[in-house]
């Protein structure tokens, strides 16, 4: 997968949850003027829910980010010859 998919990706995700929270926020305000306020508790707790969701996934793509640059400048850097030795039996890391 190419990293700039990925990132399509995260910000779909991000974008959908956001979207929700959006929905949930009118949920609690809707409740909240008409006095039902076991129902806005509710939602208020849902929205905090999908907050703390909503940084995992910002947190996630962050780190796809690193680690999909980490792989990246590996995979661009040359060959490296003449390594030395190598005791038998340990792989030889890139």
């Amino acid at each position: 997968m190419e990293a700039s998919q990925a990132k399509a990706i995260f910000d779909q995700l991000v974008y959908e949850i956001d979207a929700v929270i959006s929905d949930v926020r009118r949920a609690a305000e809707e409740a909240l003027q008409q006095n039902e306020f076991d129902q806005a508790a509710r939602a208020t707790h849902l929205g905090k829910q999908l907050q703390a969701f909503r940084a995992r996934a910002m947190l996630m793509r962050t780190e796809w980010e690193k680690l999909f640059g980490m792989h990246a400048a590996r995979a661009s850097r040359p060959a490296q010859q003449g390594r030395g030795r190598q005791m038998r039996g340990t792989p030889l890391l890139a």
